[in-house]
């Protein structure tokens, strides 16, 4: 695999949009987050938001499942649910908290 060379008309119209010749003009946050309910008013449901309740919904779901049929020996589901649980609670918030103030 080899490195090409930029060709130099390619670098003149960078330097040209740059300077502000109406050439390129940088998206910005109202590009990506449309909103899909509620256009023009104080509040919106944009698209990030709508998959975050989907996952959130979709996470509830498979633990409340999972914590409804307990069992000693865990079957494959309750021990993905375990260590889920445990790498959240051990690694990340441990990590954030602080091992001296985390409740053991």
């Amino acid at each position: 695999m080899s490195l090409s060379v930029v060709p130099a008309h390619w670098l003149q119209v960078g330097i040209a949009a740059a300077e502000g010749d109406g050439g390129f003009e940088a998206p910005g946050t109202e590009d990506f987050y449309w909103p899909v309910i509620g256009g023009d008013s104080n509040w919106a449901i944009t698209r990030p938001m709508v998959v975050m309740a989907i996952s959130v919904v979709l996470l509830a779901w498979f633990f409340v499942t999972v914590a409804g049929k307990l069992t000693v020996v865990p079957n494959k589901r309750q021990w993905v649910a375990e260590q889920a649980y445990g790498f959240v609670r051990n690694s990340i918030a441990r990590d954030v908290i602080g091992a001296k103030d985390f409740r053991p």
